[in-house]
């Protein structure tokens, strides 16, 4: 099969000299046990896909974090609830559900009204606040009652394992391709850049990279975090599933003044199977058409933040060392876990106000990784993807900071960087 155009045959293409596999590779989905019914009240079950394991474990809807591998036990009461509400009339349910997803739908769009009207940096502070809460909460809801929404099991990776599986495992399972990705701009958000690569294409395999600061929640403001938390309902919740705290371990939000280890500062978190349900803010966070909605995966990663711990702030060498080796994992993380992922979705990386970081560094770094001009342990991590999307969403009409917007922005910096390093974005 060709990576990158997902074509296959059955005679060997003029110049492969792959070695062919003597047994044909085994389908644990074809073997997957079946999904477990009569569950009690507020569980569900979710499928452990590893070959090894192949089980299905269980988790409690609005706790993720109480998870067992027995099947809990439905009550007495649960029974009789369960059997009550089997005898409703099933059209009355459906259209309570509708009336109260359309009442979500009508205090977002009032909430955004009054918040793109507000003037004082204070007053739209409190809005947003109350809005991404309100989001948040009806997310929780939209993921307990949708039978196709899950809450995936997110997996932490070190830049250690990135090393020992990827950069310096023999055979390698990064091939590069010999050409620069092609990469473009826009000013939307992560999730709608992914809607649109997915219904441009649907056998696109997409990964999207998410930059935070290590806090779980996330803090309640605007940015293209939260913005993909608020279109992907179950994300949160599958982030804060993750076997260890807080989510993303990198830079002051994780970083212990106990110890002078600091490798786990660039552990990223990859969810394989991440729903985007919602629209973006443009259009008022509504739920999306049946059927238009897509699953993909997502790495999060997080950046040092200012100020950092009161007692020990990272050497400038530190955060350095911290940000390659985390634009490492970035790269060479969503290739490890589905080889066929050929297009990358990011943003402005790690270069909003709230980080420790120069945006022209990372620009620069960014452009050096696309270039070729540098590689990690020989390997051109830059072109392990056909396409590398860049996404730069405005926050600044009515939203977010009363301020004008800075003229001298992210997507104007990437693009003079890039340009000197012979990188050329497309704006689409």
């Amino acid at each position: 099969m060709d990576k990158a155009s997902g074509k296959s045959s059955w005679s060997r293409p003029h110049g492969c000299d792959l070695e062919i596999p003597r047994r044909p590779p085994q389908d644990s989905r074809a073997n997957s046990p079946p999904v477990p019914k009569d569950l009690p009240r507020g569980w569900k079950a979710a499928l452990d896909r590893r070959p090894e394991v192949n089980r299905y474990y269980y988790y409690q809807a609005n706790h993720p974090e109480i998870r067992t591998w027995y099947k809990p036990v439905a009550s007495q009461e649960d029974v009789e609830v369960d059997d009550a509400e089997a005898s409703l009339d099933m059209l009355h349910q459906v259209a309570t559900a509708t009336l109260k997803v359309e009442k979500r739908f009508i205090d977002f769009s009032q909430t955004l009204q009054l918040l793109r009207s507000e003037r004082t940096d204070q007053g739209k502070r409190k809005l947003t606040e109350e809005l991404l809460e309100d989001i948040f909460r009806a997310n929780t809801e939209l993921t307990e009652s949708s039978p196709n929404i899950t809450v995936s099991l997110s997996k932490q990776v070190t830049s250690s394992e990135v090393m020992l599986n990827g950069l310096c495992a023999e055979p390698s399972p990064l091939k590069p391709f010999d050409q620069m990705p092609e990469v473009t701009f826009a000013e939307v958000s992560l999730a709608s850049a992914a809607l649109e690569f997915w219904q441009q294409d649907r056998k696109r395999e997409i990964c999207v990279v998410s930059c935070g600061g290590g806090d779980m929640p996330p803090v309640l403001c605007f940015n293209q975090e939260t913005e993909l938390y608020c279109q992907a309902p179950a994300l949160k919740q599958s982030l804060m599933s993750a076997s260890r705290h807080p989510v993303c371990p990198f830079g002051p939000a994780a970083y212990d003044r106990n110890r002078s280890d600091t490798a786990e500062m660039s552990t990223v978190v990859y969810t394989p199977d991440c729903s985007i349900s919602r629209n973006s803010i443009s259009e008022d966070f509504s739920l999306l058409r049946q059927g238009t909605g897509c699953s993909l995966p997502v790495l999060s990663s997080a950046a040092p933040l200012k100020g950092g711990f009161p007692d020990h702030k990272l050497s400038a060498d530190e955060i350095k060392k911290s940000l390659l080796d985390t634009l490492t994992s970035v790269f060479v993380v969503p290739v490890l876990h589905n080889p066929r992922c050929t297009t990358l979705i990011l943003g402005a990386w790690a270069c909003e106000e709230r980080f420790d970081t120069d945006t022209e560094y990372i620009a620069t770094k960014l452009a050096e990784l696309l270039s070729g001009k540098r590689t990690v342990e020989g390997v051109l991590i830059g072109r392990l993807y056909r396409e590398v999307h860049f996404c730069f969403p405005k926050y600044d009409a009515g939203l977010g900071s009363a301020k004008p917007h800075h003229a001298d922005a992210p997507i104007d910096v990437f693009k003079r960087v890039f340009e000197q390093h012979r990188v050329h974005p497309k704006l689409v």
